[in-house]
């Protein structure tokens, strides 16, 4: 996989250095992109995961999704400079309902664009702001093809319960991945409680790990040991059964 990086984000600065970005989650994509006919992106930064997952199944429909505009054009770059990868590109944020809204840029961090942060927050105290259109997630699920096997990966820096308000009950069933970030500052800018992000009915259709960079390890989980991590900086993995993550 050949990607262009600029040095100074941890997302570049990590695949510079080591070759890849949050190794346990790029194992899991190894794991699971043969059990799955399609990728949903959210939130695909400068196209690592989207990358990845386009190499390891070629026939699979990619979608990357991109609120910063910025982003959506270091996903298209990245893509280009991997011979013959088709992904297709969304330069909208996703929310509850369509229309629009102020998205965040911080100034020196553009990978971490985000409409979740309020006013005078010291994670985006010099920000550019931009307007622009946002979508739901059903309506981008029933813009793909896939009836099933879709794998929904989303870091939206504490937009997730945002996004997941926006998917329909009837497209769940469209879903047998779906991975998302649970993080304790981001919901907080975001004025998120985590009980909320994690509880939504039809989570219980999944079986539930943490995937936990940080600490390199992908250990079974549930909503009650979840919430009991007051400070939680963890991806959520939700899996169908019968399929395998071993």
């Amino acid at each position: 996989m050949t990607l262009e990086t600029i040095l100074g984000d941890s997302v570049d600065n990590a695949i510079y250095v080591h070759g890849e970005f949050e190794p346990v989650t790029s194992a899991l994509f190894r794991k699971v992109a043969p059990q799955v006919d399609a990728l949903i992106d959210v939130g695909c930064n400068i196209g690592y995961f989207a990358t990845l997952f386009a190499l390891l199944r070629p026939s699979a429909k990619v979608v990357a999704i991109d609120a910063n505009p910025q982003m959506v054009e270091r996903t298209r770059r990245n893509a280009s400079l991997n011979h013959g990868m088709q992904i297709e590109l969304l330069a909208e944020g996703l929310a509850a309902e369509p229309g629009r809204l102020i998205l965040n840029v911080p100034r020196d961090r553009h990978s971490l664009a985000s409409f979740a942060y309020a006013a005078g927050d010291e994670k985006a105290a010099e920000v550019d702001t931009l307007e622009v259109p946002v979508t739901t997630l059903s309506a981008v699920l029933k813009r793909s093809c896939c009836e099933k096997g879709l794998f929904v990966k989303m870091d939206t820096e504490g937009f997730e319960h945002a996004v997941l308000s926006g998917l329909e009950l009837e497209d769940v069933a469209r879903i047998d991945v779906l991975l998302m970030e649970a993080n304790f500052n981001n919901l907080r800018r975001a004025g998120v409680a985590l009980d909320a992000l994690l509880g939504f009915s039809w989570m219980d259709q999944f079986q539930w790990f943490s995937v936990d960079d940080a600490a390199g390890r992908l250990v079974r989980a549930d909503r009650a040991t979840l919430l009991a991590d007051k400070r939680i900086n963890t991806n959520v993995l939700f899996l169908r059964s019968g399929l395998s993550i071993e």
